[in-house]
């Protein structure tokens, strides 16, 4: 098994290449909308790859690889433990996805939109290993050519990123966000319907000691809030912690 120092060197080492190929390569209007074909592809492959024993049976993993090798995806194991999904070619917001093939737990941890918030796929690896979550879900952008209060990536319905977070978390999902404006200054935790499951407050609070956690809607419309069911919380983190959680766990770029 891996120890958390093979977690940390590993699996960093791993991610280092993906993030340096989203944050250069993601400019706006990168966004492309998969097809029904390759979405149907990669729901497929998910599917595969998350059917028990997971990403350790040569011929699942051949099969779901296949299907999302169709859907533009490229699929590779880390350390006999990690399956890694990561898209072919260019940046076009098709994510990037981890799968610990050895927890137990149902909570999947996402970044849904890291560029608009540096540091936070740093914050979503160190909370991934903290709280030793099923999965970590990386999105990209937002749509192109549209205000910040338009729905995002994350949610479209052909995006990659929100089959992924449907498919794979069940609803027991916390999404990794920036700094909300109705709160500057302090993290925050909505938490919509019930707390994801797996999620241990105390663990958050250990990496986040100033957070606050509401069960109190937000005013306004969050696209987050309304597209996921289930226990779906939403963390909002500043730069400022963002950066303190990311230097103290995996290194960063």
């Amino acid at each position: 098994s891996v120890t958390e120092q093979d977690f940390e060197s590993e699996l960093n080492t791993e991610l280092r290449a993906d993030k340096v190929k989203l944050y250069a390569g993601a400019l706006p209007g990168r966004f492309a909308a998969a097809s029904d074909a390759e979405l149907n592809a990669f729901d497929l492959g998910l599917r595969a790859l998350l059917e028990p024993p997971s990403g350790k049976n040569p011929e699942q993993f051949v099969s779901g690889a296949r299907w999302l090798n169709a859907a533009g995806m490229d699929v590779g194991m880390v350390s006999e433990r990690f399956c890694c999904i990561r898209e072919r070619g260019s940046v076009q917001g098709r994510g990037l996805y981890v799968i610990d093939t050895d927890s137990s737990s149902d909570l999947v941890v996402a970044v849904p939109n890291p560029l608009e918030a540096p540091e936070s796929i740093e914050v979503g690896l160190e909370l991934f290993r903290r709280l030793r979550a099923r999965a970590l879900l990386i999105g990209q952008d937002r749509l192109p050519g549209v205000a910040r209060t338009a729905k995002p990536t994350a949610v479209h319905s052909h995006s990659c990123f929100a089959h992924a977070a449907n498919l794979v978390s069940g609803g027991n999902l916390l999404l990794v966000a920036g700094e909300t404006p109705l709160h500057p200054g302090a993290d925050w935790m909505w938490v919509k319907r019930s707390l994801p499951s797996g999620l241990n407050i105390n663990v958050l609070k250990s990496a986040l000691p100033g957070l606050t956690v509401t069960w109190e809607p937000p005013p306004g419309r969050d696209p987050l809030l309304e597209e996921f069911y289930g226990g779906v919380a939403v963390l909002n983190v500043t730069s400022a912690s963002r950066l303190q959680v990311a230097s103290a766990g995996a290194p960063t770029l």
